[in-house]
């Protein structure tokens, strides 16, 4: 009896935890209003003008595939970036940023594509030490459509030697698929009054 007792005050214990943690954690793209966005250049909208890579945006892959800015189809402002018929997967890599890693922060891009993926696309919010080591690592999927969508997350519960993070938007290979990406934003949304150990 007395373990069954034990158990159940464990049970009670864990679910009382969860659910004030997962309230802090449960945020949504309301915490974002009359927030700045941490990102450079988050619309792609400027970009060099030879390689047409975005500026303050790197371009991880293993082959030379067409990237441009497109004035055609947008989420906002007046251009996306649009990766054509991909033959290998496509990382677009943010700028690194300070964090606070006693924060929680709100990450989202839109995306879209010119017909239905089998593949997902995914976004992920990497955070890094001093040293430039990988301590934290946040993503989320998405199947994308020919309608923008948002991919968004919540990331928070930083190791103490967080300092800084990158946004990565990854393409899968997909050479019979387009694919646009527009406004790549993170907002801080909430800052713990501790620190994680």
């Amino acid at each position: 009896m007395k373990r069954m007792m034990l158990l159940l005050v464990v049970l009670l214990v864990l679910v009382l935890a969860g659910c004030s943690f997962g309230t802090v954690i449960d945020l949504s793209s309301k915490e974002d209003s009359g927030k700045t966005n941490i990102l450079q250049n988050p619309s792609f909208e400027n970009s060099d003008t030879e390689t047409s890579v975005p500026l303050n945006w790197s371009i991880l892959t293993d082959i030379d595939f067409p990237v441009e800015t497109c004035p055609i189809s947008f989420h906002s402002g007046v251009s996306s970036l649009r990766i054509d018929q991909p033959e290998s997967e496509v990382s677009l890599v943010s700028d690194a940023f300070d964090i606070d890693n006693t924060s929680v922060y709100y990450s989202r891009c839109f995306v879209r594509t010119d017909k239905i993926s089998n593949k997902p696309l995914t976004l992920h919010l990497i955070a890094f030490n001093q040293k430039g080591d990988i301590v934290n690592k946040y993503s989320r999927e998405i199947i994308p459509s020919e309608e923008w969508a948002a991919i968004d997350f919540n990331s928070g519960f930083f190791k103490d030697s967080a300092e800084t993070a990158r946004l990565v938007v990854t393409v899968p290979e997909k050479n019979d698929n387009s694919f646009w990406i527009d406004d790549a934003e993170i907002f801080k949304v909430h800052t713990f009054a501790f620190s994680q150990e």
